[in-house]
């Protein structure tokens, strides 16, 4: 059952069986196929992306007989010690499946293999077990990642694999490096301030300013928002993204986004975001996320939402400024969408401000010292913060560590909402593990991704920071 992306409906196309007995198309035929049949059935064609929603097989077989106790045998096959040939998404080629009959899965058990049920198949691939809960019911879980299908959960690992080795460096310049770049942080905040038209921004510091390097990690910040910190490289990412990668970015670009999920905060969090440039290629990005005092919600401000298109108007990343050049369109767009039009194109051009500021200063950094040693630099710079992380940990007893709180409503139905957190330490490891959060609310207190990881990592910072 195939469709054009976006669509409800589909056209099911019949894959006949080849002389083998398998059933194969390359993808390209598969396309022109079904466009042919989408053209024949409603005279038309789209200019968009084609997906498979669905893939069904028949299998006729004789219809399972009773037994003398009256219940229902197993598929008439016989499954112990026998074995099928079966494609494997995980190996990319046909391997070997165990069959398996359904009644005979006692405990996990973990495939490749094939569970044969008098009225299904079940499928499990190399990587995963299967187990069966209190109910009776299969379980899969992928064992690379732990996620079960019975399981509404996120896992994330924080930070990515470094880059380069630990190198050796002055210590002298490492350190000038670093003050300089958190100088550069604090000129993205002072202009943010001394140009907004809101007092949210330049009296509450409802704002968070920073710089990432080209892999997302953090360079530099000024104080300001704590939870706002942690949430920046969400929203670079996803900014990035929604214009297409950065091979669309230009020296000049500003991108504005605020799809909650990608910045973890309500829409009014208005995060903008700019590459940095130098030697033609992408070295980094200044990014700064500011609340707007309005942006075309139901109200000004909503605590009562209970859905993101309630709170105003979603940016999903697209360029405020082309190659240094205002798109008007989009400035017009986001001036529309406000009841207090001229605050929000004070804050907006602040916020511009903001990130230019952080663009020249880290450029003058680079030019000063050259991009090697820069880079040089910010490893050194990042072995010594993860040093000071692993010390901390080191001098917590290896265990299990256990929490809880409430909510006194999830701010549109009464009740209270508990949630637990559980924190486990091994050695210089930490995980946080909130499988026992409550299930997803239906006012405005339900936590995304960017900003459950913040609250993790303002958290680490506070304790183990050591005012670094």
């Amino acid at each position: 059952d195939m469709r054009w992306m976006g669509q409800e409906h589909t056209i099911t196309l019949k894959l006949e069986n080849e002389k083998d007995g398998n059933i194969s198309m390359d993808t390209e035929t598969l396309k022109n196929k079904f466009m042919e049949e989408y053209q024949k059935t409603f005279g038309s064609k789209l200019d968009t992306i084609i997906e498979i929603v669905s893939t069904r097989a028949s299998l006729r077989v004789q219809l399972p007989r009773k037994s003398e106790s009256g219940k229902i045998d197993e598929v008439g096959i016989e499954v112990s010690n026998s074995q099928i040939e079966c494609y494997s998404f995980t190996e990319d080629k046909k391997i070997q499946f165990d069959l398996v009959a359904r009644s005979k899965i006692d405990s996990k058990v973990s495939g490749p293999l094939i569970i044969i049920e008098s009225t299904a198949i079940t499928y499990v691939d190399i990587n995963y077990d299967v187990d069966k809960d209190s109910n009776g019911n299969l379980i899969l879980v992928n064992r690379e990642i732990g996620w079960s299908m019975n399981e509404d959960l996120h896992h994330y690992k924080c930070g990515i694999e470094r880059k380069t080795n630990k190198v050796d460096v002055d210590p002298v310049t490492t350190q000038i490096i670093r003050n300089s770049l958190n100088s550069a942080a604090e000129q993205m905040k002072r202009a943010l301030c001394r140009t907004a038209m809101s007092p949210i921004i330049y009296d509450v510091l409802d704002f968070a300013g920073a710089i990432y390097d080209n892999h997302m990690r953090l360079l530099s910040q000024a104080p300001s928002l704590p939870l706002f910190m942690g949430t920046l490289n969400f929203c670079i990412e996803e900014a990035v993204k929604g214009v297409g990668g950065e091979n669309k970015l230009n020296e000049g670009d500003i991108i504005i986004y605020n799809s909650p999920y990608g910045t973890g905060s309500h829409p009014q969090d208005v995060a903008l975001v700019m590459p940095v440039f130098f030697e033609n290629q992408i070295i980094a990005y200044t990014a700064i996320k500011a609340h707007w005092l309005d942006i075309a919600g139901k109200e000004p401000y909503s605590t009562d939402t209970v859905d993101v298109f309630q709170e105003g108007t979603v940016y999903p990343g697209v360029k405020l400024y082309n190659k240094g050049e205002l798109v008007e369109d989009i400035y017009k767009m986001c001036i529309a969408n406000t009841r207090v039009p001229n605050s929000v194109a004070g804050d907006i051009n602040a916020q511009v401000i903001g990130v230019r500021a952080g663009e020249r200063a880290l450029k003058k950094i680079v030019s000063k010292y050259g991009l090697n040693k820069f880079r040089e630099a910010t490893e050194a710079i990042f072995d010594a913060g993860e040093m000071i992380v692993k010390n901390y940990l080191k001098k917590i007893p290896n265990g299990e560590y256990k929490g809880s709180g409430q909510m006194d409503s999830n701010g549109v139905e009464e009740g209270l909402v508990p949630f637990d957190l559980k924190v486990i330490i091994e050695d210089e490891k930490v995980i946080l593990d909130m499988s026992k959060a409550p299930p997803q609310q239906n006012g405005p207190i339900n936590c995304p991704l960017p900003s459950t990881v913040s609250t993790a990592r303002v958290a680490m910072s506070m304790l183990a920071g050591s005012n670094e």
